[in-house]
């Protein structure tokens, strides 16, 4: 059974990507450049900011009224809304990246004269001007505040872009214009290599395109083994990006790649809408699917079938963006890829890839697991398909297609949703391998004859307790450590004596058996935390800023989560979900509870506001993010941004932390009260007893065996 057939046992199945009626929608050829103007706080459906608008490019009064029309909008009136609820923050930024320096007024609703008409200024005061006068246009914009999962993409609120061949039409919510379902790869078939995908004609990207095949999901229920879509939010669209003063406004791109343990996730995934990210961040964000599991990495041994599908997806994914995106108001030269747990795996092995160099002009890595594991040998992330032989045969063997004359096909014939359902199946193959066609190196080459420059900068950091939350508890240090080493299949038993252990504590004697179990359980987490997150990704910066490799390499300590709802069982306690004074009261800062920070979608949610900071703290980690995505300088907006955008709030957080530089010698810690610089020697004690120094890269041979 195929995974069509699979995603029909759900009750679903494909819609048609392309229609017909696309071209229906207002062309943005007919309308000229449109931004989409706001003053986004992130408070969703909550918000006091509900004046918006779109922005016209210059015209006549006559021109814009009709651009306004023919957008299914009109020309915006002050006595419709109000203009301090949102565009004054919003005309304030348009000023700022205007040569004018707010000089300019904008067409807005006027009664009939003959000869004057209506227009604003940046300040709110409405003037009259000759209504030949050339001035930009503001529109009313209709589009809805959404919550997460909502979509309203109505006839009235489409709009079409072209892009290669293909006429694109998608829709605007009250802070973007979005495009969903864009396919990047043409179909391919199991264990196939994705290609870049130059269709024709016109197409709807108005939902979702499926996920990959894994296990079925609330966050993602359509699924099929065709899956190669992305999704784009873009505040601005241009019909003639190539122009020298059209391009000086395309905007800088993030592209994420979401985690999972390379088993699960899709770019769809509600939790991480892009919209308010691109909105707050004056950037495009992108999100894609990549196939996952077995289907994503199985090597064969057959030099055909080499594993890496899911890097090859990726890469072109990435290619698509790279020569499509302008389409989209996206700047091609400022791509910065993005990726959280496996996410950010993923993103160290594009940045192996040597043909994707050019199209990669930054990188963020969060909580990046480094090289542990039973197939892991030290500083080594990608062997050959052959190292893997046992792995790939036992796989085969499972499925009945060990012996039979061509596994490839047996096993294109099996069903594959059985590697997700049944639990009694070998864990699935979830990593890449060094293909040659793709990564030709035991890793990304941080020392040695093979490191050199990729003149981009890059930020890599973890959560303070990350996994600690899987460790049961127990007031025995020893105990704890056999179980982590099980499960991590990773030596740790040599730390019971380490700098790592409660029992060395001089009370430890007279510590109550309730006490013994949250020392135990702390030093587990810390060690835990060090071990797969902390030492290596830090000998990473420390390397790449000591050989030239990264320009910078931003590290950080996120001291601040928000764990999703689906967190139900005791793990919501000790990760803080429902903690009520989160910057006062310790919890557990868990794996991925820092990524609703990133996107800015804590309200969109409906999550509640726990201690009045979540709100505040999310656009501060918005603000930050896409000032590197902007800048390549973490933390830091251009100068004068964040006062144009009336983001001073953030302003002073920032100014509070302090500077944050790349040079591995220190880490920003990410908090509320406290928020600053840290000195990364606070590492060394515990890394250099784990055998994972800061130098550990710096003797690791690079190079490949074949």
């Amino acid at each position: 059974m195929h995974s069509a057939q699979f995603a029909v046992t759900l009750g679903l199945g494909l819609s048609g990507i392309s229609v017909a009626d696309a071209a229906a929608a207002p062309h943005v050829r007919d309308v000229g450049a449109i931004t989409a103007l706001s003053d986004n706080d992130l408070a969703a459906n909550t918000t006091t900011r509900t004046t918006n608008g779109i922005l016209l490019t210059p015209s006549n009064f006559e021109t814009a009224a009709q651009r306004c029309l023919t957008l299914n909008e009109e020309l915006w009136s002050p006595s419709a809304s109000n203009f301090s609820l949102g565009l004054d923050n919003a005309l304030s930024f348009t000023a700022f990246n205007s040569a004018d320096n707010g000089s300019t007024t904008y067409w807005i609703s006027s009664p009939d004269h003959p000869e004057s008409c209506n227009a604003i200024s940046v300040d709110g005061t409405v003037v009259q001007q000759p209504c030949t006068t050339t001035a930009p246009g503001l529109c009313t914009n209709s589009g809805p505040l959404t919550q997460a999962n909502e979509t309203f993409p109505k006839p009235e609120l489409q709009v079409t872009v072209q892009s290669g061949k293909q006429n694109i039409t998608g829709y605007r919510d009250f802070y973007t214009f979005q495009f969903r379902g864009i396919r990047f790869s043409p179909t391919v078939e199991r264990f196939g290599y994705a290609s870049l995908y130059e269709g024709e004609g016109d197409v709807d990207a108005l939902s979702w395109g499926p996920g990959c095949l894994q296990a079925p999901e609330a966050r993602w229920p359509l699924l099929d083994e065709d899956c190669h879509f992305l999704n784009v939010w873009t505040p601005y669209l241009s019909p003639n990006p190539t122009e020298p003063t059209e391009r000086k406004k395309l905007k800088a791109v993030i592209i994420w790649i979401t985690g999972g343990g390379n088993t699960a996730g899709t770019g769809t995934d509600w939790e991480k809408e892009g919209g308010n990210l691109a909105s707050r961040g004056d950037i495009v964000v992108v999100s894609i699917n990549y196939r996952l599991g077995n289907l994503g990495f199985l090597p064969f041994q057959d030099g055909v079938h080499n594993g890496n599908y899911a890097i090859s997806d990726m890469y072109t994914a990435l290619e698509w963006v790279y020569k499509n995106i302008e389409n989209f108001g996206g700047d091609p030269e400022r791509i910065t890829i993005w990726g959280n747990s496996a996410g950010a795996v993923n993103v160290r092995s594009l940045l192996a890839i040597p043909q994707a160099e050019e199209m990669i002009a930054g990188a963020i890595m969060q909580s990046g697991p480094a090289e542990t594991g039973p197939d892991s040998t030290p500083g080594v992330r990608y062997e050959a398909p052959s190292f893997y032989t046992n792995r790939t045969e036992e796989i085969l063997s499972e499925s009945g297609c060990l012996d039979t004359p061509d596994p490839v096909s047996c096993l294109r014939d099996f069903d594959a949703s059985k590697w997700w359902t049944e639990t009694d199946r070998s864990p699935q193959f979830n990593f890449a391998v060094r293909d040659n066609v793709y990564l030709f190196t035991r890793g990304l080459p941080l020392s040695g004859p093979l490191a050199h420059s990729h003149n981009i900068p890059v930020m890599y950091g973890f959560l303070r307790d990350e996994w600690g939350y899987l460790f049961p508890e127990s007031s025995n240090f020893t105990a704890s450590l056999e179980y982590a080493e099980a499960g991590f299949k990773f030596p740790l038993l040599q730390l019971v004596n380490s700098s790592f252990s409660p029992e060395r504590d001089p009370s430890w004697a007279n510590f109550t058996e309730a006490e013994k179990k949250k020392a135990v359980f702390d030093a587990t987490s810390f060690l835990s935390t060090a071990a797969i997150f902390k030492c290596l990704p830090h000998a990473f910066a420390y390397s790449a800023v000591k050989n030239n490799v990264f320009d910078a390499v931003y590290e950080y300590q996120f001291n601040r989560t928000y764990q999703p709802t689906r967190w139900t069982d005791l793990t919501r306690i000790q990760c803080g979900r429902d903690n009520p004074n989160p910057d006062q009261i310790d919890y557990y800062k868990c794996h991925g509870g820092e990524v609703p920070y990133n996107f800015g979608n804590i309200a969109q949610q409906g999550w509640p506001e726990r201690d009045g900071y979540d709100m505040p703290f999310a656009r501060l980690i918005v603000d930050a993010w896409s000032a590197f995505v902007r800048t390549g300088k973490a933390g830091v907006p251009e100068d004068g941004y964040l006062e144009a955008r009336g983001y001073l709030e953030s302003k002073a957080k920032l100014e509070e932390a302090g500077a944050w530089t790349g040079t591995s010698d220190e880490a920003m810690r990410l908090q509320w009260t406290g928020i600053g610089p840290y000195s990364t020697d606070e590492y060394k004690i515990g890394c250099d007893e784990l055998d994972m120094s800061e130098d550990y890269y710096e003797t690791v041979d690079f190079s490949g065996d074949d």
